[in-house]
């Protein structure tokens, strides 16, 4: 019997009624490590322990937590109940060796011999299928993450394609407009020139004076043209005045006879509205998509009336652009942001000047603004009109003379060179050190608006550094820098830092240099 009970290739255990440990087999000993003498007449917990114990004040076996072991309960429901126990599963681990735990299927058989009660227990190591098992969760979850991921990626490869596929097309009719704009400019020059030499025999001439006025309106669209048709638009960061660019887009929609001849104007503009930084095509394009879309909204309205208003408060512009046109339906409104979509015919299947869409319009605008850290909201009512609103922050002092400084601290110094040229680019005094003793140095020296700072570099580290920043500007705005966000420990020390007062952001590795630019500005922007 005792060479069955040897053979078999679990652990195998013989417990008396006070749950001592009467006989063990060979494999028992070989995977608990302890010879017979030194396992017979001890309790299971004194050589084994399921991963619960590690909870209990008392150690195993004692204690409310105890009561949740599968292994107690096999042996109590086998001993005290007479009870089977078949299958059940416990994580455990050996006293000598916590940090590994093993899987086991427990089954428990009471039986009695000579009026006592016993238990045979039997523990089948299924670790590696249950690591399997447990592998199998996390792949699943990661596939599912991944899947997740590559849906976001492709939204985002199609938004971007269709920005492209806009900017390459407004590249193109910008050119197109730059040479059209150069070629009437001569001519125009001669026609206003010799109206104004006629009109010195001829003062009197009210046909030579609505020549010359007509000349002056088509010198304004000629400059207006040349100014949205510069190269340096497209690619340049300039202070842009929200204003000016409203009334340059509204000239030229004077050229659409509707807009022109059918739908009356209510212009309401803040005279002391803050410039705001960023590409001029990217808010015209803004602009021109919204005011665009107001104007269609009204094509079959009895009364058609667009109203443009702006505004600010201490830390946004706001820009509304009202029609009294069709509305938005309330099943559509989570779709029109959408690329793609549109209600709107396509332009093949239009008829004269009747609208058609592409379904990238709102798509991009929403897409600029966002990129420059705004939002848009739309309230919308059927057959009353519709009013989109944009918010826009702003800085009071970031382009208004007065140089701010930023500190930039990475243990790479490719990256600290990069960032240190976009915030230079942005106006902004910017300085760079490659550890944490260094920038110490630097930020007693310059004392930086604003510290951006990676969380592991040389030497201090980055939470080091940020309290010893702390102990001389409790208040000092940080940017945080990780390409280890998903750490516990960072995640932990993070999530403190965060619900300080003072402003900060958290940049996760690998980021956009537009993302970065904006989350810059914003720092600025809440100060």
């Amino acid at each position: 019997l005792q060479g069955v009970f040897d053979a078999v290739p679990s652990i195998l255990v013989l417990f008396d009624e006070n749950k001592k440990i009467r006989r063990i087999n060979t494999t028992g000993k070989e995977i608990i490590g302890l010879n017979e003498k030194e396992i017979v007449g001890r309790k299971i917990g004194e050589v084994l322990q399921c991963t619960k114990h590690r909870q209990s004040k008392r150690g195993c076996g004692v204690g409310s937590i105890c009561r949740r072991c599968v292994i107690n309960e096999s042996i109590n429901r086998a001993l005290k109940a007479g009870e089977k126990v078949l299958g059940a599963e416990e994580s455990i681990t050996r006293d000598i060796s916590p940090s590994n735990p093993s899987y086991f299927r427990i089954n428990a058989v009471p039986f009695n011999l000579d009026n006592k009660k016993w238990a045979v227990v039997s523990l089948e190591d299924i670790t590696d299928r249950k690591n399997a098992e447990l592998e199998a969760i996390r792949l699943n979850d990661s596939i599912a993450r991944a899947n997740i991921e590559l849906k976001e990626s492709l939204e985002k490869l199609a938004r971007s394609q269709s920005q492209l596929i806009e900017s390459q097309k407004l590249e193109q009719i910008g050119l197109l407009a730059s040479g059209l704009a150069h070629n009437l400019k001569t001519p125009l020059g001669g026609i206003k020139g010799y109206a104004q030499l006629l009109s010195l025999d001829h003062k009197d001439s009210h046909e030579l004076k609505m020549i010359l006025e007509e000349v002056d309106v088509m010198e304004g669209i000629i400059e207006n043209l040349m100014i949205k048709s510069r190269k340096d638009h497209a690619t340049k960061e300039e202070s842009i005045n929200i204003n000016d660019l409203i009334q340059i887009e509204l000239k030229f929609l004077n050229s659409n006879m509707f807009y022109k001849h059918k739908v009356k104007k209510n212009i309401e503009l803040d005279e002391d509205l803050p410039q705001i930084f960023g590409k001029y095509t990217h808010f015209s394009q803004i602009l021109m998509n919204i005011i665009g879309n107001a104007l269609d909204a009204m094509y079959e309205s009895d009364e058609r009336i667009l109203t443009i208003k702006t505004r600010h408060d201490e830390k946004n512009i706001y820009i509304e652009v009202s029609d009294t046109g069709c509305g938005i339906p309330e099943d559509i409104k989570e779709d029109i942001f959408k690329p793609f979509f549109t209600t709107k015919p396509s332009p093949k299947e239009v008829h004269e000047d009747e609208p058609f869409g592409t379904g990238l319009g709102l798509s991009s605008a929403n897409y600029f603004i966002h990129q420059y850290g705004g939002s848009i909201s739309i309230d919308s009512k059927i057959a009353k009109g519709t009013t989109v609103t944009i918010k826009l922050p702003y800085s009071k002092d970031l382009h208004s003379g007065k140089v701010r400084k930023i500190l930039i601290v990475d243990d790479l110094s490719s990256m600290v060179d990069i960032l240190i040229q976009v915030c230079q680019d942005m106006g902004l005094e910017a300085y760079g050190a490659t550890t944490g003793e260094e920038a110490i140095k630097l930020y007693k020296k310059i004392q930086p608006d604003v510290v951006v700072s990676d969380l592991c570099i040389p030497g201090i580290s980055g939470p080091q550094l940020i309290k010893e920043i702390r102990t001389m500007n409790q208040s000092q705005p940080v940017i945080y820098v990780t390409g280890y966000y998903d750490n516990p420990d960072y995640q932990s020390w993070l999530s403190k830092e965060m619900r300080r007062p003072s402003i900060n952001a958290v940049l996760k590795k690998p980021f956009p240099l537009e993302y970065f630019k904006n989350v810059v500005q914003r720092m600025f922007t809440c100060e």
